[in-house]
């Protein structure tokens, strides 16, 4: 069963992916099926009682330089994802 999967990190452009440890989760995580979500904590927003973040689907890479893909910018409902890596 895939698994949502929100990702709260630093920008991903700006990441050195050897070594960082949330990246190679992003990379574990999809090689074993599961959709991940991307944003940063300044997107978070609280709301009717639900937490609430302005991200992007991303698909990552194990190449330096050309390590991800941006879906389209949504705003998603973090209480939604099974998992929220921090």
């Amino acid at each position: 069963m895939a698994l949502n999967i929100g990702v709260q990190m630093d920008p991903i452009q700006s990441i050195t992916i050897r070594g960082d440890s949330t990246f190679a989760m992003m990379l574990e995580a999809q090689a074993r099926g599961h959709k991940l979500f991307y944003y940063q904590t300044k997107a978070l927003a609280l709301g009717s009682g639900s937490l609430f973040a302005t991200g992007h689907d991303i698909t990552v890479r194990d190449e330096t330089g050309n390590h991800f893909t941006l879906g389209e910018e949504r705003r998603a409902d973090l209480g939604k994802c099974d998992v929220v890596l921090m």
